[in-house]
């Protein structure tokens, strides 16, 4: 009887154990079930702010200020390679605007030139590479703008601080007390037909109330050829034109009656051509030839124009240049050679529409491009 007690007590236990194990364990997912729901967190909803209304800033274009002289160091030099290319299956596109160079007119370059747009007959405000370089002085008033010892009518005055320029070897230091333009002019051409003599200080902006008398444009810069050669140059002027090469005086075109003064002494003329053939239809002016110099192929030769106005009125100056061994029409209203002018870069149209304005046809070749003096 015992014994049989004892395996039913057995029995129970286990199928309690069983059973509590069972609810145990649902006990525990059931659980976890509710701790993930509980925890889980819940999704963010980001609801928009509300638009801040800020000043807004005026943004200003960034201007960088060009310097208008971007001519090119004199010391400056053209770089070579000598690298090659080792396949010759290479070929490149043409490329437009190189090598033809001033718009067709067989001037190499690159075709940049809309500064000529801007030109005068006194140059222009810009360089465009082949220039020369002008300076104004104004000898009534010196660099504080008081009056000076040539205020007036002091033309001999006036006359002697030309005389002390020349004796200087052309050194623009003479000039240095008295009154000088800040602005420059880049020229490319001196041909100014007769006209009033306030145009040079009016293209130089020297706008001040003053008498067109008594003021000098100093011109500096290089010239060059491609083939090079020998030429002479052919001027006239009211009242200065000198033209020196190289240090030397080649042309003295000065208005005659003060050309007697004889500032050019050294100036050796040639006694076949010089005053032989009249500038215009009445005769009384005629050209002034100066000497013959040499420019080799390619190289850079100092060029120096002094032109400029004594007593006011009227003024001119105009020059042209003959190269050696070249056979010129004759003019075909007057007699001499149909010389072209002096220029190192061909003649923007607005400037020949003026000149022929100016003057009458057939005096020079102001259209002529085949003999200019370019460096580039």
């Amino acid at each position: 009887m015992a014994k049989s007690r004892k395996g039913l007590i057995k029995g129970r236990s286990t199928a309690f154990l069983v059973s509590l194990g069972i609810h145990i364990a649902l006990i525990i997912v059931a659980g976890g079930f509710v701790v993930f729901n509980i925890v889980r967190p819940e999704p963010k909803v980001f609801e928009p702010v509300e638009e801040i209304d800020r000043p807004k800033m005026k943004l200003k274009k960034l201007q960088v200020k060009v310097k208008e002289n971007s001519r090119p160091r004199d010391s400056t030099e053209r770089i070579t390679t000598t690298t090659t290319l080792v396949t010759d299956d290479v070929q490149l596109p043409p490329m437009g605007g190189i090598g033809d160079g001033l718009g067709g007119t067989g001037v190499g370059g690159f075709d940049i030139m809309a500064e000529m747009d801007q030109m005068t007959l006194m140059g222009g405000a810009a360089s465009v590479g082949n220039d020369l370089i002008g300076t104004y002085y104004y000898f009534q008033q010196l660099r504080d703008g008081s009056d000076s010892n040539l205020r007036g009518n002091r033309n001999a005055e006036f006359l002697n601080v030309m005389k002390e320029f020349f004796r200087s070897d052309w050194n623009p230091a003479v000039f240095a007390r008295y009154w000088r333009a800040p602005t420059k002019l880049y020229a490319t051409q001196f041909f100014v037909p007769a006209t009033i003599s306030s145009m040079g200080p009016d293209y130089f902006g020297d706008s001040r109330p003053v008498e067109a008398a008594h003021w000098l444009a100093h011109y500096k810069g290089k010239i060059s050829h491609k083939e090079g050669g020998r030429f002479r140059f052919w001027g006239t002027s009211d009242d200065f034109l000198f033209v020196r090469i190289n240090g030397r005086t080649v042309l003295d075109a000065t208005y005659p009656s003060r050309r007697a003064d004889n500032y050019a002494e050294w100036l050796r003329y040639a006694p076949n051509d010089d005053r032989k053939y009249p500038v215009a239809g009445d005769g009384n002016f005629r050209w002034y030839v100066g000497n013959w110099f040499e420019i080799e192929p390619g190289a850079d030769v100092d060029m120096e124009v002094l032109l400029g106005e004594e007593p006011g009125g009227s003024f001119w100056a105009m020059l042209a240049v003959q190269q050696e061994g070249v056979e010129y029409p004759e003019r075909p209203f007057l007699p001499g050679p149909l010389l072209p002018i002096f220029k190192t870069a061909p003649t923007p149209q607005h400037l020949v529409d003026q000149i022929k304005y100016m003057m009458m046809d057939g005096v020079v070749d102001i259209t002529n491009n085949d003999l200019i003096f370019n460096r580039y």
